[in-house]
């Protein structure tokens, strides 16, 4: 497995990929493996995102940590993902969302530099807020809420 690794000062913001990483590798390490070599200060979170190269790809990963002080791995896994769930090339999640939890609805297209309107739909028991946010600034967001 190829993997890439990201990591983050005190944030990930999903919606702006490149904001506050301090480090990326792909192929530092041998056999397709991402190497970082940085020094964490031990009053600072950090985020470590693990991904692929090629998309579509899983399989169980280690990562290994060397230095002079422990770390502690919290590991905060994607919710749900799909890409044509609904047909058509439009994508359907289906999930139980926990109240006391902030997520994320990260929306993006199979293809670079593809721009236009899409309606976010929401059912369910109870009531829940969206609040739009994009890094580029030049989509309009539409949100529908059914309960």
């Amino acid at each position: 497995m190829d993997t890439f690794g990201y990591l983050y000062n005190n944030i990930f913001f999903p919606p702006a990929p490149y904001q506050n990483a301090i480090a990326s590798n792909n192929d530092g390490a041998r056999n397709h493996q991402f190497r970082l070599f940085i020094w964490l200060d031990t009053s600072t979170t950090y985020f470590l995102v693990v991904t692929t190269f090629n998309p579509n790809v899983i399989g169980p990963f280690s990562i290994n940590v060397i230095g002079l002080a422990s770390i502690t791995f919290s590991p905060i896994n994607a919710s749900a993902s799909n890409n044509d769930g609904a047909g058509n090339h439009q994508f359907r999640v289906y999930i139980w969302l926990d109240t006391a939890t902030t997520y994320y609805l990260v929306v993006t297209t199979n293809k670079p530099i593809v721009t236009g309107q899409f309606t976010v739909i929401v059912t369910g028991l109870g009531s829940l807020t969206l609040s739009p946010m994009n890094a580029s600034g030049k989509s309009q967001i539409r949100f529908r809420i059914l309960l």
